[in-house]
C-alpha cells in the first residue's frame, strides 16, 4: 500500500469526523495525513439573536462576520489535527457553492491520489470517482474503495499548477489563519446566492478559496448525507424544535383567545391539521382595498385612532405584552359596520414583561414582516420591540394622509416638510384636510419612522398623540354614522 499521503474530507460534525480520522490514522500509519474541507459561507448573518441576509449588511459587518467564520474553521481543523497526536498533519479548505464540484476542485488543485470520505452519496459521484481513489468510511468502518480513476487517469486534466495552487493556502504550525493572497480574486466565481444549510452536516461549499482550516457550514436538505450517515440525534433535534415551536404556538393561541378589544379581530378557533387560526368573518375587506376606492379624511382619522387604541391595548397587556410585528393596510380589516379591526397575528410575539422593565419591551427573533413597514432596526439586529409596531403605524399614518403606497412614502413626506409644502402631499381625494393638525400628525408619523428608536413616540403615551386626538374630535360627527364617502360603494 502506497504510504505517501492520505487525504481525509472533513466537515463540521466533530463526533462523526473523529471516528473517520482515527480510522485513517490507524490504517495509514506511515502516511502524511491531509485534512480537506469545503466551506459554504452562510447566507445569513447573526445580529443580536436574530439573523439578517448577508448581502444587506454593511461592509464592516460583513468583514467581521467572514472573519469569525474563518476563525471558527481554523479552530475546528486544529481540533481535528490534534486527534492525530504527533503524526504529521496538514489541512486545507476550499470555499465553493457546490459540494461535489468543491471536492473535485480540491482533488485537482491538490493533486489528490486517494481520499477518505464519510458519505455514500458523495462517493457515488462519477466526477469524483474518476479523479482519485475513493475510500468510503462511515463511523470508523471501511465500507468500500473505488478505483474508477485508473480507467480515466489519462484523461484527467489538472491545468497549470501555478494557477491552480494560487488559491490553495496551508496553515503553518505556528499560524492562526492565513489571509488568501491577491491572486485569489481572479479565481472567485460568480456572485451566487448561497443557501443556508443545517449545522448538523459536514462538507460545505462557497466561492473558490483554498486554505487550511474550516468553519461554520450548513448543508441543504438534499446534501444531508454529506460525509456521514444521517445521525439519529438529528431527528431528535428536529423533534425538539417542533415541540418548542408547538409550545410557543399554544401560548400565543392562549393569549389571542383572551384578547377582548373592539378593534382587534376575535379568534374563533384553531385548525390543528393545517396549523391555522380561525377568525371572525369581516365582510368589508381590508383597508388597503378600501383606500383604493376612495376614503374621506374623517374616516381615515377615525380608523387611525381605532388602530392606535388596539396597539396600545396589546402593548400594555401584562404580564405578556404583545407585539403585532406586521401592521399594514392589508392587515387592518373592516367589519360589516365598517369598524376597523387589526388582524393577522401570524407573526405576533408575546413578551413577558417583568416589574421595573417597562422602558423597553422586546425580544430577539428572526426578522419578519412586510417590506416598507418593517422596522429597519429590527431587520438589522433581530431585536423586536414595541417600537417596531410604532414604526409600522407611522407608515400607515403617512399612507392614509397622502394616499401614497410607495415604499419610500416617508422620504417623500420628509421632503415635503423640508420644502414647507406638506399641503402638497395630503391626499386631495379625501376632502379638505384641517391642514394645521394634518401637518402635525404627519410630522408625528415621521417621528414614528425614525431610525432612532428613542425618537419614536410610545403608542401608549396619550400626550404624544394629541394631534390625532384633535383630528378625531373634529371628525366625530361624520364618524358616528360610519358611512363611506361618495367614491365608495
Amino acid at each position: 500500500m502506497d504510504e505517501e499521503e492520505v487525504h481525509i474530507a472533513v466537515g463540521k460534525n466533530s463526533r462523526k469526523e473523529k471516528s473517520n480520522i482515527l480510522w485513517a490514522a490507524a490504517n495509514f500509519p506511515r502516511a502524511t495525513i491531509v485534512l480537506v474541507h469545503v466551506h459554504w459561507p452562510s447566507k445569513w448573518m447573526p445580529f443580536m439573536g436574530g439573523k439578517v441576509l448577508y448581502k444587506f449588511a454593511d461592509e464592516k459587518e460583513k468583514e467581521m462576520h467572514r472573519g469569525r467564520e474563518t476563525k471558527a474553521m481554523v479552530n475546528m481543523l486544529s481540533q481535528y489535527k490534534n486527534l492525530c497526536g504527533t503524526r504529521k498533519v496538514s489541512a486545507h479548505y476550499l470555499t465553493h457553492d457546490d459540494t461535489v464540484a468543491g471536492v473535485v476542485s480540491l482533488v485537482k488543485k491538490l493533486k489528490i491520489k486517494r481520499i477518505v470520505i464519510g458519505s455514500r452519496n458523495m462517493s457515488r459521484q462519477g466526477a469524483l470517482r474518476q479523479c482519485c481513489q475513493v475510500w468510503v468510511v462511515l463511523n470508523g468502518k471501511h465500507i468500500s474503495t473505488s478505483n474508477d480513476h485508473l480507467e480515466h487517469s489519462g484523461n484527467i486534466g489538472y491545468g497549470g499548477s501555478s494557477d491552480i495552487l494560487a488559491s490553495v493556502h496551508e496553515l503553518g504550525e505556528e499560524s492562526g489563519y492565513m489571509t488568501p493572497p491577491s491572486d485569489l480574486a481572479d479565481e472567485i466565481m460568480d456572485d451566487k446566492s448561497s443557501i443556508e444549510m443545517d449545522d448538523s452536516d459536514p462538507l460545505v461549499t462557497g466561492d473558490e478559496t483554498l486554505t487550511e482550516q474550516g468553519t461554520e457550514e450548513s448543508i441543504a436538505s438534499e446534501e444531508m448525507e454529506s460525509f456521514g450517515e444521517e445521525d439519529a440525534d438529528q431527528s431528535d433535534e428536529i423533534q425538539s424544535f417542533r415541540n418548542i415551536t408547538e409550545k410557543a404556538e399554544k401560548i400565543m393561541v392562549t393569549l389571542l383567545s383572551k384578547l377582548d378589544h373592539p378593534h382587534i379581530v376575535r379568534l374563533m378557533g384553531v385548525c390543528t391539521e393545517s396549523c391555522s387560526l380561525v377568525y371572525e368573518l369581516l365582510p368589508n375587506g381590508t383597508l388597503l382595498d378600501r383606500l383604493s376606492k376612495g376614503l374621506l379624511w374623517k374616516d381615515r382619522v377615525r380608523i387611525l385612532a381605532e388602530q392606535r387604541s388596539a396597539l396600545a391595548y396589546l402593548h400594555s397587556r401584562r404580564p405578556h405584552a404583545i407585539i403585532h410585528a406586521d401592521l399594514k393596510l392589508a392587515n387592518i380589516l373592516l367589519d360589516a359596520g365598517n369598524v376597523s379591526r387589526l388582524g393577522d397575528f401570524g407573526t405576533a410575539r408575546a413578551v413577558h414583561v417583568k416589574p421595573l422593565e417597562e422602558e423597553t419591551i422586546g425580544r430577539r427573533t428572526n426578522p419578519m414582516g412586510t417590506t416598507g413597514y418593517m422596522d429597519p432596526v429590527f431587520f438589522m439586529t433581530g431585536e423586536l420591540t414595541t417600537e417596531s409596531d410604532v414604526y409600522a403605524f407611522g407608515v400607515v399614518i403617512l399612507q392614509l394622509l397622502t394616499g401614497l403606497l410607495d415604499l419610500n412614502v416617508a422620504e417623500q413626506a420628509r421632503e415635503a416638510v423640508k420644502m414647507d409644502a406638506v399641503h402638497s402631499v395630503l391626499d386631495a381625494s379625501a376632502g379638505a384636510w384641517p391642514e394645521v393638525q394634518a401637518e402635525r400628525l404627519l410630522k408625528l408619523a415621521l417621528r414614528c419612522c425614525s431610525l432612532e428608536r428613542k425618537r419614536r413616540p410610545a403608542i401608549t403615551a396619550d400626550a404624544e398623540w394629541r394631534s390625532l386626538d384633535i383630528l378625531r374630535t373634529m371628525a366625530t360627527p361624520a364618524s358616528k354614522s360610519r358611512k363611506w364617502n361618495s367614491h365608495g360603494s
